[in-house]
């Protein structure tokens, strides 16, 4: 009976090493198909012999755990082998798993900076057969945006254009102007939801927390001016600050008239201009003002908060349009 409870300790352990080393494969993206990722779970290791059990469990403490605790040690903070191997259970029911940061990072153990490389907590994090990523709305945003951009760039210079080259082209403009607005407010709730969940002050008002919840139906005008002077005691923008000016009296209207369209005309109290005016008249360059200010925008509010000067999921948006406002036509039009 001893012998056989050794082998079924043994086996169990051997088990519990090789699903959590698959989990560690999976996230480097080294797991070729889902079948290779459940062989650890149809091997019948209490049957081994009794040689290649011993050989297993000794490889275990010569090799696999030491490999396993560097890779934890590298990638979490409190991440080990019971974990993961729970871990494994929660992506085999799925074959894979969508599970948010936060909750993630409850469960199991929080990441290590360079893990997250700039990513925000308030992400999802994702295993599958290429590898563990993280997903956010703001990612999403940055490249549908680019996507409009380019879009644009294509046939800004294009000779002779059809039908179907000019809708194209309006349908960029459209999409360029809604998709910065969107995006700049999913990054507004994103630092508000990340302040909350990271260190909140004790001192936090429930009026101020409700606004950053922004269950109340905020404006995007109140969480611009509110939310980067909640999250550090200091005023960002002033009521005449020439980018919100810009941005929210001028081209917001071209903004709502697209998301609301309508044939009636605004009072005067909310600017007394014609939406449907507004709607046909979105063009090229209201499509490229939108775009660089909200860039310039997000980025004058990520270095007031104590981030990076610009979020690491901005930068290649950025840096289009940096080119696109230098007139680097050779860069624009090769992407």
């Amino acid at each position: 009976m001893a012998i056989k409870r050794k082998r079924i300790v043994e086996a169990q352990k051997i088990h519990k090493v090789n699903r959590a080393a698959a989990v560690g494969k999976l996230m480097l993206g080294e797991i070729s198909n889902w079948h290779e990722f459940l062989s650890v779970e149809t091997a019948d290791y209490e049957s081994l012999p009794r040689r290649q059990l011993k050989s297993g469990v000794k490889d275990i403490q010569n090799r696999l755990s030491q490999e396993i605790h560097k890779f934890c040690q590298s990638n979490f903070e409190k991440m080990d082998i019971d974990m993961l191997s729970r871990l494994y259970e929660e992506i085999k029911t799925h074959r894979g798993l969508e599970i948010t940061c936060n909750e993630f990072e409850q469960k199991y153990s929080k990441f290590r900076k360079h893990v997250l490389n700039g990513m925000p907590v308030h992400s999802t994090v994702v295993f599958c057969l290429s590898g563990m990523k993280f997903k956010f709305p703001e990612d999403y945003l940055t490249k549908d945006l680019l996507c409009s951009l380019k879009g644009i760039m294509l046939t800004k210079d294009k000779k002779d254009k059809t039908g179907e080259d000019i809708r194209s082209e309006e349908f960029y403009f459209r999409s360029s102007v809604i998709t910065s607005f969107n995006l700049l407010e999913a990054y507004l709730n994103g630092i508000s939801w990340d302040f909350l969940y990271k260190t909140p002050p004790k001192d936090l008002s429930g009026k101020k927390r409700k606004l950053l919840e922004g269950f109340q139906g905020i404006s995007i005008r109140e969480k611009l001016k509110k939310y980067p002077t909640i999250i550090t005691g200091e005023y960002l923008f002033e009521d005449k600050d020439l980018d919100v000016v810009t941005l929210l009296d001028i081209m917001k209207p071209f903004r709502d008239a697209l998301v609301h369209p309508s044939p009636f005309t605004m009072p005067e109290k909310f600017g007394g201009h014609n939406k449907s005016d507004l709607f046909y008249r979105v063009n090229r360059e209201t499509a490229l003002l939108v775009s660089q200010l909200t860039c310039k925008i997000i980025k004058r509010i990520n270095s007031h908060i104590g981030a990076d000067t610009r979020p690491v999921w901005l930068a290649e948006l950025d840096d289009y349009m940096t080119d696109l406002k230098e007139g680097n036509k050779e860069h624009t039009v090769k992407e």
